[in-house]
């Protein structure tokens, strides 16, 4: 079996060049498999944390998939060791991640089938300590439920809206919804039941998936974006949220409307992987230079398969 190991580098950009500072730091040399490596940057402490799926406790009699997490410094060096943000007899996969400087701590947000079917969870995790910090509405191993769905949940996603300390969570389930909802930074919910989400976007003769978030504090709003697949053709969409949850058309007024970001390319399984990244996302609170709303802008990437054997960005 191939071992995979976690590494990263660091890059250092100015006005007119920009130069990798280390290549290959090591985050993680369990002998376990790792992936699905996500992370943010906490700003007061001015290190990294990265977090990823593990298979270090999975064996050829129990497959076991857990949340871990790495501190790094800005100089490249580990702080601490690997530690576990969700362990346990379920399967946990898909992190991710954004950073409340208020709080100082991460929401860390992923896919979870402690019940069976697939749901989201979150943890709230210390960005000095990297200890998961309890909510009214945490479970034994300090992880809470996000929502719960009985017809599975996949590959969620996080931004938090600073202006108002709240974090948007989306995901897809069943193919034909996008989900999201509204966590503050103690734990608490809008919609209050989590059962009950918000609904960004649905289709009944295509399907959508691949759903991810950022926030703009220029507008105050979430922009959504997520992969449409209509036959063997793909595209990429996206829905504006305000910060009270509420869908935006993209003329600023009320309503749902999906802005269409790409022309339909051919069919690509994983429905062209949308990323998306709001141009002032986690600007430190002490930096007033944020953009005026007329120049609020996100910058959305996908792939596109040209060929059965060639994948494109």
């Amino acid at each position: 079996m191939t071992r995979r190991y976690l590494f990263c580098c660091f890059l250092a950009a100015g006005l007119i060049q920009a130069q990798i500072l280390q290549n290959h730091i090591p985050v993680s040399l369990d002998p376990g498999q790792q992936g699905w490596v996500q992370v943010g940057y906490n700003y007061l402490e001015d290190t990294y944390l990265v977090v990823w799926e593990d298979y270090r406790n999975s064996t050829l009699q129990q497959f076991d998939c857990d949340i871990f997490g790495q501190f790094m410094s800005s100089d490249g060096n580990p702080v601490g060791g690997n530690f576990p943000i969700c362990m346990g007899p379920s399967q946990a996969f898909w992190p991710h991640l954004d950073y409340d400087p208020e709080m100082n701590r991460f929401l860390v947000v992923f896919e979870d089938y402690r019940n069976g079917a697939g749901d989201v969870y979150g943890a709230f995790v210390d960005g000095h300590t990297g200890r998961k910090m309890p909510t009214d509405s945490t479970e034994a191993d300090t992880c809470f439920a996000v929502t719960k769905n009985p017809v599975g949940i996949y590959a969620p996603s996080v931004a938090f809206n600073e202006k108002e300390g709240t974090f948007l969570v989306v995901w897809s389930g069943s193919g034909k919804i996008i989900n999201g909802q509204i966590v503050d930074r103690f734990g608490g919910f809008n919609p209050t039941d989590i059962v009950e989400n918000i609904r960004i976007a649905e289709i009944v003769d295509a399907s959508i998936s691949n759903a991810e978030v950022t926030y703009h504090p220029a507008t105050n709003e979430w922009f959504v974006v997520f992969g449409l697949q209509a036959g063997d053709l793909s595209s990429v969409c996206g829905q504006r949220v305000d910060a009270d949850g509420k869908l935006i058309k993209p003329d600023g007024t009320e309503g749902s409307e999906w802005i269409g970001i790409s022309a339909p390319d051919q069919n690509n399984p994983d429905s062209m992987q949308p990323r998306v990244q709001a141009n002032a996302e986690n600007i430190p609170f002490w930096i007033t230079r944020v953009p005026e709303p007329e120049y609020a802008e996100c910058l959305v990437t996908w792939t596109s398969q040209r060929s059965w054997d060639n994948f494109d960005l």
